[in-house]
C-alpha cells in the first residue's frame, strides 16, 4: 500500500504538560476536560450559525450579574441588584460586557463607531473599554482596526458545550462511525481560519493511538492541513472562502502539508470534484490520513464536520477514499438530516407560539 512505513508517527512536538497534550508544531491544544469543555461553547455555537445563542448565553450572564437590561436602541443602566450596597455594582463591568454583546452572528466585525453607537457610549469611551477587552484576550483587532470575538469569549460558555445541538444530534452517529470502523472519529466546527473539535470517539484499532495523541476535545487545527478544516472551507460561500484565503499564512506540519495558496485553492476544488469529502494525507502530521464531509443546513452550508483518522500504513489515500470516504459521507448526511429536521420543527412550533 501506498505511504507505508511503520507505525503512524506520532504528531511533531507533541509533549505533555501540566495541563494535559500540548505542542504539535504549534497548534493549541487544550487539556484537561473542564479546560476544553470551556473552549469550545459560545464562539463555536457562533460558528455554528447559533450567533444568537451567543447573544442569549452573555445577555443571560450579564443579567444575572448586575440585573441589566438591553434594548435595541441601545444599553438600559439599571439600580444596582443590592441596592443597600451600590459600590458592589460595576457600572464598567456592564458596559465591557455589553461590548461582547454587540456582536452576534450577522455582526462578527464592528468599530468603535458601532459599537458606540449600539451602546449609546462615546467614541472615547467605548474605545477605552474595547482596548480592555483587546488586552484580556476577549477581543482581537484586525489590520483595518476593527474588532471581533477572541477565543476567550468560550470561557463565559463553559455550561453550553453539553448542550450544543449539533453536538447533542451527532453523538450516536460519531459512536457508531467508530464502532463500525475501530477508527478515531471526531465532530469539528470552523472557528476563523481554525477548525475547533467538539466532540471526539477515540477508536482503539493498532496504530491509533499514536496519531491521535493530543487530539481532543477543545483542540484547535489550522484549516488547511486537516481533514475537517478543508472541508469545511470548501463549503464556504465564494466571497467568505476567497476573504479567508487572503488571511491565512500556512506554515508546514506534517511531510505533504499544503504551503502554497494556489496549490490550496486545486485542493478546495478537489474536494467539491470528490464528493465533498476532504483528504488529509500526511499534512498536519507524519504517519496520519484523514477522511472528512461535512454536515450542512437546508441551504447547503457547512455548520461542522465529521472527521475520520487512520494510520497511513492501514490505508493508502485512495483506499481510504474509496473504502470508508461514502461512510463517512453518509455519517455527515444524516447528522444533516437531523440538523435540518430540527430546526424547521422549531420555526414551525415558533409560528404557531406567534
Amino acid at each position: 500500500m501506498g505511504g507505508r512505513g511503520g507505525r503512524g508517527a506520532a504528531a511533531p512536538g507533541m509533549r505533555r504538560g501540566v495541563l494535559g497534550d500540548v505542542g504539535l508544531g504549534g497548534c493549541r491544544l487544550v487539556g484537561g476536560w473542564w479546560v476544553a469543555r470551556a473552549i469550545c461553547a459560545l464562539w463555536l455555537a457562533f460558528g455554528l450559525c447559533l450567533g444568537r445563542l451567543v447573544v442569549v448565553g452573555l445577555g443571560v450572564l450579564t443579567r444575572s450579574l448586575v440585573g441589566m437590561r438591553f434594548e435595541e436602541g441601545g444599553l438600559a443602566m439599571p439600580e444596582p441588584l443590592d441596592s443597600e450596597h451600590p459600590g458592589r455594582f460595576s457600572a464598567s463591568l456592564v458596559a465591557g460586557l455589553a461590548i461582547l454583546r454587540c456582536f452576534s452572528a450577522e455582526r462578527q466585525v464592528l468599530g468603535i463607531s458601532d459599537m458606540a453607537a449600539a451602546l449609546g457610549l462615546g467614541r472615547s469611551t467605548t474605545h477605552r473599554y474595547a482596548t480592555t477587552l483587546v488586552m484580556l484576550g476577549f477581543l482581537e483587532q484586525s489590520p483595518s482596526r476593527k474588532y471581533r470575538l477572541a477565543s476567550r469569549v468560550l470561557d463565559l460558555g463553559l455550561s453550553v458545550l453539553d448542550s450544543m445541538v449539533v453536538r447533542e444530534l451527532a453523538r450516536e452517529s460519531l459512536r457508531e462511525l467508530r464502532d463500525w470502523t475501530g477508527r478515531t472519529v471526531r465532530l469539528g466546527v470552523l472557528d476563523g481560519s481554525e477548525v475547533a473539535y467538539i466532540d471526539c470517539r477515540r477508536g482503539s484499532r493498532r496504530g491509533q493511538y499514536e496519531i491521535d495523541a493530543g487530539l481532543g476535545v477543545g483542540t484547535r487545527l489550522p484549516v488547511y492541513c486537516s481533514a475537517a478544516g478543508k472541508v469545511l472551507l470548501a463549503r464556504l460561500p465564494a466571497a467568505e472562502r476567497l476573504d479567508l484565503l487572503a488571511r491565512l499564512r500556512l506554515s508546514r506540519y506534517g511531510p505533504n502539508a499544503i504551503v502554497s495558496k494556489q496549490r490550496l485553492r486545486g485542493e478546495l476544488e478537489r474536494i467539491a470534484a470528490e464528493g465533498g469529502v476532504a483528504v488529509e494525507d500526511e499534512e498536519l502530521a507524519a504517519g496520519r490520513r484523514a477522511l472528512a464531509a461535512a454536515v450542512v443546513d437546508a441551504e447547503g452550508r457547512a455548520v461542522a464536520a465529521v472527521e475520520l483518522a487512520a494510520p497511513v500504513w492501514a490505508y493508502a489515500r485512495d483506499e481510504l477514499l474509496e473504502e470508508l470516504g461514502l461512510k463517512v459521507a453518509g455519517v455527515a448526511q444524516r447528522i444533516s438530516g437531523l440538523w435540518v429536521g430540527l430546526l424547521s420543527r422549531s420555526r414551525a412550533n415558533g409560528s404557531t407560539s406567534g
